[in-house]
């Protein structure tokens, strides 16, 4: 709390501070290179008919200082065109943002005259590194998101062509899962924060503190080797032109959680929950260190076992009803470019804070026994259908600090510090009809769960980088990082109870429960993951001429990643003494009079330990790489980029028990890559890109753990016989750049897989249970197409000049081969004759469009969005209809803007407002089968942001 305060106090003393009524203003160039889109060094910006002027750095920017006025400003370099931009207007304490391009001058030196345009929108930025990228690539700028209303990178991201988001956190590129997308920031990798999951959640980077997100589709060898259907990197603020200073603040609510007094939730350890942690759930003093072995035992060591039984403060597991407030977020900026010792020294620092709340009362659970094509309906077959209630209270916090400095016009180092810390509190009741000892799915015979939990995640990065150019080596330029990230993951005493019995129908409120035959007693579960990533990247690029006027690059590097785990769960179960029923107050067990000892000496309600002790374990991964690559300027309009990365990759894991577990091989890979771009007219590009890379199965994935999904009924089982899969990527694009911020894409693409990896069903888990595992089978093809368009309406009516659409389609088919398992079960159970079936979580089509309105002279901003992806694949089950599939769940969210000032905006936002299901399920017959079905609800929030540059 105090840190908080002094870190809020800090930032608005700073601005305060830095604030001042200049006298002067600043004209920024960037000057780049015409063909290659590269930053020219050495280049020199000058005021007409004057001495004033300056020389370009090694970012190709010259910066120089003038009094209010207009001027007219000579750019020149040496075998470069000259050309001079009139009208450039300098106002007070405002810096004017040129960018400049300059094309080789092959016959003589000739001049061209334009007039000024300042840049308004870093949008025409994105657009300009994806055209003159020699990657294939989509991106999204800061602009772009905030236009849309987007409060952090996951909802970002997905307005990329051919992305979309699950669980509202992780990115599937191409309908790909997460384990075929990479996320890095700022160019570093960082762990996911999620035990079973290989990607990064990205909602817990604010939008606010992001400049842009870049989304390669191609591979070459200076990006890391594992992704296949893209790596999305993070890019945070940097380096800012002048002073700047922005707060906001917003309220919003939920039509199905805001002010609902049927609101379920649970009591905290204590107040510090709305800060994203709970110290007060962690696992008392008398537990801790206690094994299974030394853990008291009941009728052995009586007195012992009452001390560890009352140890734990809160023993609640009945949820309580409470009504909940606004959705509220809170955000602070500051950026300037000073001096310090006389070097240009830039920093941004930023805090955010958001708290939301959600509830569902309309989900739905079912499961059913196996069966097979027999049978003409499922109806008999059923296990139980529940009615499904959770609630969620949610807590992010976001902080960054970036510094850069530049030492001279060659060299550049920054530091970047990052902290993102989350809470989630959740309470999850399901009761229902269960299919009892009677064999009759009955109002009678009712099941029933309640699950209380508490989870924590927190990311810090730490990145150290550089930026040198040497004049005397032809300008050969060096570029490196260090970066170290820890994150955490901790679910502390999550309580879980699950139960079915069966009503007294001639006196239903006697009806007593069953304990001790409970399928899971009342339980108290603790988790924690604790994962560390250091990786380091050095970068040699050396420019070379292969074909007259040309400037072609030869690009080396090394990189070093090493990724560490560490996971640790407990699990400890309640049995009671002196009867084993009890009526509808489950907390009753857990009174003075009933826990431990009792005032008659007797054993009440007692703890158990039912930890997994081989489910504890420490893992590390390290991947060394080294790459050569050439990007080739062979004519004006020709361009290849060609070369080969070399990966090894050696992993360890260990069961902390000291149980023996086979350590998986180490893999070394050799990944070429050829990209190769056409300009076939001045601003339209022929692409075609080749590439091979990696997907490494992950730590949860091969360590040989069998877990259970608190909350569902799936279990998990890990394969230490996993071996990485290699995928062979195809790609051919046609862009169209009409003008600036407009642009067209078509693309086709096919992927090759070489033993993917696939969650597969285990056959032998019979019953409502499913249980899953990991295998690789032998092929896995993916291809589709994708066509994007950015483009402003006025070509329809002058009326439409303020208005652009954006949008974008993605086609996609898949397949994959069957495990032998797979394939043995569903010839004999059921009719399914193929020998493939889709790739697991792959989507067949994602839609993304907008309608954006911009006005600047009335100030009026706003856009509809709209998202969608096709039905993919849950699970391929071999003792129930095959595909269990996710529904597809259209997206429609509008947002308006109006700047009443240079300094102060409104904004209000409508969120999913169609608000459809999330749902699982299978057909059979004609009729679809519910596994899971829930609504999220709408919302609305306004928000005021107040800004002084």
């Amino acid at each position: 709390m105090n840190t908080l305060k002094r870190t809020f106090l800090t930032l608005v003393v700073s601005c305060l501070g830095l604030s001042s009524f200049a006298q002067t203003g600043k004209i920024k160039v960037s000057i780049f290179d015409k063909e290659s889109g590269e930053p020219l060094i050495g280049a020199t910006a000058q005021v007409a008919n004057t001495t004033n002027g300056s020389v370009t750095d090694l970012d190709g920017m010259a910066i120089i200082v003038l009094d209010p006025g207009t001027y007219d400003l000579e750019v020149s370099y040496v075998s470069y065109e000259k050309k001079t931009i009139t009208g450039v207007e300098v106002k007070d304490g405002e810096v004017t943002t040129l960018n400049v391009s300059l094309g080789s001058a092959v016959v003589g030196l000739e001049e061209v005259v334009v007039t000024a345009e300042v840049i308004k929108s870093s949008e025409n930025a994105i657009l300009t590194i994806q055209k003159k990228s020699p990657k294939l690539l989509d991106a999204i700028s800061a602009d772009q998101f905030s236009r849309s209303g987007d409060n952090d990178a996951a909802a970002a991201v997905k307005r990329v062509v051919g992305v979309t988001v699950e669980s509202g956190k992780y990115v599937y590129v191409r309908g790909l899962g997460d384990r075929y997308s990479k996320s890095t920031l700022n160019g570093a990798d960082v762990p996911s924060l999620d035990p079973e999951k290989n990607a990064v959640q990205l909602d817990l980077f604010p939008s606010n503190l992001i400049d842009n997100i870049i989304v390669y589709k191609t591979f070459s060898p200076d990006l890391s080797g594992e992704f296949t259907g893209g790596l999305v990197d993070i890019t945070t603020k940097d380096f800012p032109d002048q002073y700047s200073f922005q707060i906001s603040s917003s309220v919003g609510v939920n039509s199905q959680a805001t002010f609902n007094k049927n609101f379920l939730t649970h009591q905290s350890s204590d107040n510090t929950t709305w800060l994203g942690f709970d110290n007060g759930r962690d696992l008392p003093n008398e537990i801790q260190g206690l094994t299974q072995s030394t853990f008291p035992q009941a009728f052995i060591d009586n007195e012992a076992l009452d001390v560890v039984t009352k140890s734990f403060d809160n023993t609640q597991f009945e949820p309580t009803q409470k009504s909940q407030p606004f959705n509220h977020s809170f955000s602070v900026s500051v950026g300037d470019q000073k001096q310090l010792f006389g070097k240009p020294f830039g920093f941004v620092a930023g805090l955010t804070y958001n708290r939301s709340f959600s509830y569902y009362d309309d989900g739905i659970q079912s499961r059913w026994e196996e069966v097979n094509d027999q049978v003409q309906s499922l109806d008999s077959d059923q296990k139980f259908d529940y009615r499904d209630r959770q609630s969620s209270d949610e807590v992010s916090i976001g902080a960054l600090v970036n510094t850069n400095i530049k030492l001279n016009s060659n060299n550049k180092i920054g530091l970047n510090l990052m902290h993102n810390q989350g809470g989630n509190k959740s309470t999850r009741r399901l009761d229902g009809p269960w299919f009892g000892v009677d064999d009759e799915l009955t109002p009678y015979n009712i099941g029933e769960s309640r699950v209380l939990s508490y989870e924590e995640r927190g990311l810090s990065n730490g990145q150290l980088k550089g930026e040198h150019v040497i004049p005397g080596l032809n300008n050969l330029k060096i570029d490196w990082f260090s970066s170290y990230t820890t994150s955490f993951m901790n679910q502390p005493d999550l309580k879980f109870f699950f139960n079915f019995y069966t009503v007294d129908q001639a006196n239903p409120s006697d009806t007593l429960y069953g304990l001790n035959n409970s399928r899971i007693r009342p339980s108290r579960y603790f988790r924690d993951m604790d994962e560390s990533i250091s990786d380091s990247k050095i970068n040699f690029t050396f420019p070379v001429e292969l074909a007259k006027d040309l400037e072609s690059r030869i690009k080396t590097g090394f990189a070093y990643s090493m990724r560490d785990r560490t996971y640790k769960e407990n699990r400890y179960e309640y049995f009671v003494r002196g009867g084993n029923t009890f009526g509808a107050d489950i907390d009753a067990l857990f009174t003075n009079d009933k826990l431990g000892l009792t005032s008659d000496g007797t054993l009440g309600t007692y703890l158990a330990d039912f930890t997994q002790e081989p489910n504890n374990y420490e893992a590390s991964q390290t991947v060394s790489a080294a790459y050569v690559m050439i990007e080739a300027a062979l004519s004006k309009k020709f361009k290849l980029t060609t070369g080969v990365r070399f990966e090894r990759t050696e992993r360890e894991i260990n069961f902390l028990d000291g149980t023996p577990v086979s350590v998986p091989e180490d893999n070394n890979d050799l990944l070429p890559a050829l990209n190769m771009t056409y300009e076939l007219f001045e601003n339209s590009n022929l692409r075609f890109g080749y590439g091979r890379t990696i997907a490494r199965p992950t730590f949860r994935e091969f360590a040989p753990l069998v877990t259970f999904g608190y909350g569902g009924d799936n279990t998990l089982v890990g394969n230490p016989d996993l071996t990485r899969s290699l995928i062979d990527n195809f790609d051919l694009r046609w862009e169209v750049f009409p003008k600036n911020g407009e642009y067209i894409g078509f693309s086709v693409f096919y992927k090759k897989f070489n033993d993917p990896i696939e969650r597969v069903t285990n056959p032998e888990a019979g019953g409502s249970t499913l249980e899953f595992t990991f295998v690789n089978v032998d092929r896995g093809i993916v291809y589709g197409a994708e066509a994007e368009i950015k483009k402003g309406l006025g070509f329809i009516s002058p009326a439409l000049d303020n208005f652009k659409i954006s949008a974008n389609l993605s086609l996609i088919e898949s397949e994959v081969d069957l495990d032998e398992d797979e394939k043995q079960n569903v010839r004999t159970n059921f009719n399914y004759t193929e020998d493939t079936r889709p790739m697991f979580n792959q989507s067949p089509f994602v839609v993304n469009t907008s309608l954006i309105y911009e006005n600047f002279e009335t100030g009026w901003a706003s856009s509809l969005t709209f998202n969608v992806f096709g039905e993919r694949l849950s699970a391929f089950q071999t003792k129930l209809p095959p595909l269990l599939v996710e529904k597809p769940r259209p997206e429609l969210n509008f947002s308006i803007k109006r700047n009443f000032t240079d300094r102060l905006s409104l904004r209000f936002r409508a969120n999913n407002l169609l608000n459809p299901a999330y749902k699982e399920a299978m057909d059979f017959n004609g009729r679809e089968y519910i596994f899971s079905s829930y609504t999220k609800g709408r919302s609305f929030s306004l928000s005021f942001t107040y800004t002084i540059n």
